[in-house]
Parts: C-alpha cells; structure tokens; sequence
C-alpha cells in the first residue's frame, strides 16, 4: 500500500478573523501565538502567523556562570497575501521567517559534574519567499511556483567528554 499525508497552511481566504493564544508553564516555559486573515481590498485577501516559544535549560551545567543546557527560544513569522483580479487569474505571494536557538543536551550526563565552560548550541535562521501564479486560457490552465529558501545553520559542540567516558 501507498499514500501521502500534505500539510497545507492556511491559505488567505478573505475571511476577517484573528486569534491570540498564551501559555505558561514550568521551568521558564512560555509561548505565544497570533494568527490572523482579512480582505485587505476587492482583490488582495493577507493571512499572517507569528509563533514564539521558550524553555529554560533541562540539564544542571555546574560550570560557574554559564546557563543550564537543553533550554531553546523559536520565534517564526509566516505572511500571505492572495491577489485575484478575475476568475481565471490568482496570484499568492508567501513569506515565512524562523529563528531556532538552542543548547543541545548531550545524550549522557557525566558521573560527578555536568560542567561546560561554553554549553554546546544549535541556531537555525531560515528564510523562504514562494509566488504561486495561475491563470486558465480556456483551453490550457498556466501554473508557476517560484520558490527561494535560505538556511544559516551554526551548531557547536565538543563530543570529546563522550568518547572519552563512553570508554570507562
């Protein structure tokens, strides 16, 4: 057997609407959300989304001054806007933006100390601009996707302790 799951985001659709959720939780957790739609003109229709979560650190660093290890901080942004001159032509612009840090956990805990002079992070910047266009001539239907995306990754760690007691 064979099949397929497609996760779409909601479209802008020209329905004024808007929702805002906040959480709060245990160790230092907190997220937040926004999401809304609206006719902006006879033609244009915009939905937009903005998400930021947190979360303090799961594991004791021990090292003087330095934060607690596996805490993050995600804040993304995703915008649309939908132009419909007429019944054969529509156009949908999207744009999304995230910003992902956090500390990485390391996947053992050492016997007397989890101490690290620098905590080992993660950062992920990602960017992504897609046009959608369509237009039916009648006969043939014409549809473009034009898409960009940009990753700026940077990871560090020092797996050097990992070897070294993974040995005793």
């Amino acid at each position: 057997t064979a099949g397929a799951i497609v996760v779409r985001s909601r479209q802008p659709d020209g329905i004024n609407e808007g929702s805002v959720n906040l959480e709060l939780g245990t160790d230092g957790y907190a997220r937040a959300q926004f999401e809304g739609g609206a006719q902006l003109s006879e033609d244009v229709a915009g939905r937009v989304a903005l998400r930021f979560v947190r979360q303090d650190g799961y594991l004791q660093n021990d090292e003087p001054g330095q934060d607690d290890i596996g805490g993050y901080e995600v804040g993304a942004f995703r915008g649309a806007l939908s132009w419909s001159p007429s019944i054969d032509t529509e156009a949908t612009l999207s744009l999304g933006y995230e910003n992902d840090n956090r500390d990485s956990g390391y996947p053992f805990l050492l016997r007397d100390s989890n101490a690290w002079q620098e905590t080992p992070s993660f950062e992920r910047k990602m960017g992504y601009a897609t046009l959608n266009f369509r237009h039916d001539f009648g006969a043939v239907e014409l549809y473009s996707v034009s898409s960009y995306l940009k990753y700026d990754i940077h990871n560090f760690t020092d797996n050097s302790d990992g070897y070294l007691f993974g040995a005793l």
